[in-house]
């Protein structure tokens, strides 16, 4: 036991621990003893270790993750089980059915074990205090997910023995569900203690990606925020909104007092380096940070990038190609939707003249400038007839450049180390707005100077200072700012897995309550296009060789002018069949698997049984 105690203390010792090794990721809870809560580095790796298996990480746009609930909205054409219309109990396996170590519930056990230990050790209660903060955290996380999606859940808060031979009436190893409402209440107790016990900001830069105040506090607010929303309360209850704007407001004003803010820059700020602390960038709320080691002990890559750059650049591009729906939803650069501004004429076939410039940062589109590999060029993704000019053509006719590495070589892009941000200072502005107009109405000022300041931010033209908005609209009709604001939501977070939870907290697939016209998912399929090369334009340049000549005179190219010369009207195609998602999805039954494991948890009511996750 000794010697393997002192063995990982010489791992810990030798590894870095903040982002520059993306924290330590050895286990100790195999060997948990007071020897652990006695010596300050053992222990901090066991914490570690926590962060390994519990942060977030870059979106996973397949129907493995959260059971395809991520691909549930319009930006991706992936079709999953809920939009198909025929999800059952088998689906919902984000729950927990099996002795697994990556299971929710082993991953709580681990926190409860720290919970349980700690206070037997002899480090300094400071060092305590600093510890649990992170583990507070961290049992609130894991409960949230579970609770968001299902209602509540068995609330286990210390490390339970195996079941063994125990009876079903041991509640302690055969748990009941606790309510929806007292969930929230423990969630929430676990998140004040983490605030009371964490620093506003780490004094090391190297620890950067550790818990801090500002980010208990803003996932705090993100939670009362969809505690708010019509998903957990129909009945528009004013007290629900109170609390999230109060949450939201505690987390901006903690987070301005840290020196938190609006990245100046939109598109760099998610490639933003962190090699000492004035490169922190100050968007980044709660990170997961990775690294390019290629070291089994400490590597933490992520593949977002290559499921970004063109088949024809050493990617995967299509794994992460975003559909026609969401390019049209970019405003123009005036704010206004396409097609309502009076001084930027939008037309479908050259939909990328002067949009938003989020736009630009995050789509990649036939002729667009993009640095991949430390090289800047045109790419293309034109068909010549019926077949593309790509070796591994995009599915969708655009790519994903948002937050795309543009410096690794193709030969490395398993090994990316941009970090994730999970939350993000404009997501705290956004929540408030969204508490505040909930709560205080739409013409109070909190209701919309986070939504403006994240539009000037930008770079959308300030106009008459609503940067695009009617302000008569916004400022006195609460679902015109409830509208505006998820429509903002919809662009700035646009491709970081956030939509298809705004549209669920406001029950917009099937929008029976008929709110903001009438929008809906249902009914609806998702659109790709095909740009098709025109061998008729007037500069006499063939499909086979237009390539290779714009590529070598690439800045010659005047794309607005001469687009339409080169390029036919686009093709739409849909994708898949009409979305079909049923009412009862939007809280998902415990999975069959588990009621068997466990007959004392009651099945929700719309799947049929007694638990109603309203109360």
């Amino acid at each position: 036991m000794k010697k393997i105690i002192y063995l990982f203390a010489i791992i810990f010792l030798i590894g870095s621990v903040g982002c520059e090794s993306a924290l330590d990721k050895k286990d100790l809870s195999s060997y948990i003893d007071t020897k652990v809560w006695s010596d300050s580095c053992l222990a901090q790796q066991f914490v570690d270790y926590i962060y390994d298996q519990n942060q977030p990480g870059f979106p996973d746009y397949s129907t493995s993750t959260l059971n395809g609930l991520l691909t549930c909205s319009e930006e991706r054409t992936v079709t999953s089980a809920y939009f198909a219309g025929t999800a059952s109990t088998a689906d919902a396996t984000v729950f927990g059915t099996s002795l697994s170590t990556t299971n929710v519930w082993t991953r709580i056990r681990q926190i409860n074990m720290l919970f349980d230990q700690i206070d037997k050790g002899t480090i300094s209660r400071s060092w305590r205090n600093r510890l649990k903060g992170q583990a507070y955290f961290f049992r609130a996380w894991r409960y949230w997910e579970m609770v968001n999606l299902y209602g509540g859940v068995p609330l286990i808060l210390t490390a339970q023995n195996a079941v063994g031979g125990a009876p079903v009436t041991n509640t302690d190893l055969y748990p009941k569900r606790n309510s929806t409402s007292e969930c929230i209440t423990q969630i929430l107790a676990d998140l004040d203690s983490a605030a009371k016990m964490l620093p506003g900001k780490w004094a090391n830069y190297k620890d950067y990606g550790r818990i801090t105040k500002g980010a208990v506090l803003a996932f705090k607010g993100r939670i009362l925020l969809t505690y708010a929303s019509p998903l957990f309360n129909p009945s528009d209850l004013s007290s629900r909104w109170k609390m999230a704007y109060e949450a939201n407001k505690a987390a901006k004003d903690t987070l301005d007092k840290y020196g938190y803010g609006l990245f100046p820059k939109y598109a760099s700020m998610f490639l933003q380096e962190v090699t000492s602390a004035n490169a922190i960038p100050s968007e980044a709320v709660f990170v997961t940070c990775y690294n390019t080691s290629y070291s089994d002990n400490i590597s933490k890559n992520n593949s977002w990038t290559k499921g970004c750059i063109p088949g024809d650049y050493g990617g995967s591009g299509n794994t992460n190609a975003p559909t026609w729906d969401l390019v049209k939803a970019y405003p123009m650069v005036d704010g206004k939707a396409p097609g309502a501004s009076s001084t930027y004429t939008y037309s479908p076939n050259t939909y990328f003249k002067n949009r938003d410039p989020r736009f630009y940062a995050s789509i990649g589109y036939n002729g667009c400038w993009w640095t991949i590999g430390g090289a800047t060029q045109r790419i293309w993704t034109y068909y010549n007839g019926t077949k593309s000019i790509e070796s591994s053509a995009t599915g969708t006719g655009f790519y994903c450049k948002k937050m795309a590495d543009t410096v690794t070589v193709a030969a490395n892009l398993s090994y990316v180390g941009t970090n994730w941000m999970e939350i993000r200072y404009a997501e705290v502005l956004l929540n408030l707005a969204e508490s505040a107009c909930g709560y205080l109405g739409p013409q109070a000022a909190e209701a919309t100077k986070g939504l403006l300041d994240v539009r000037a931010r930008a770079g959308i033209q300030k106009g008459d200072g609503y940067y695009g908005f009617n302000s008569a609209y916004i400022t006195t009709n609460r679902d015109s700012l409830f509208k505006a604001i998820l429509w903002e939501r919809q662009i700035e977070f646009a491709l970081e897995g956030k939509r298809w939870q705004d549209l669920r907290r406001w029950k917009l697939f099937d929008n029976v309550a008929g709110r903001f016209g009438g929008f809906r998912l249902n009914g609806t399929t998702r659109l790709t296009i095909k740009e098709t090369f025109n061998p008729s334009n007037s500069f006499g340049i063939t499909a086979t060789n237009f390539k290779a000549n714009v590529n070598a005179e690439q800045s010659k190219l005047d794309m607005n002018s001469n687009y339409t010369n080169f390029f036919n009207v686009l093709t739409y195609y849909t994708s898949g069949s009409p979305i079909a998602w049923l009412s009862t999805y939007y809280f998902l039954p415990i999975p069959s698997k588990a009621i068997e494991n466990d007959p004392n948890l009651e099945q929700n009511i719309d799947w049929g049984g007694t638990f109603d996750p309203l109360n």
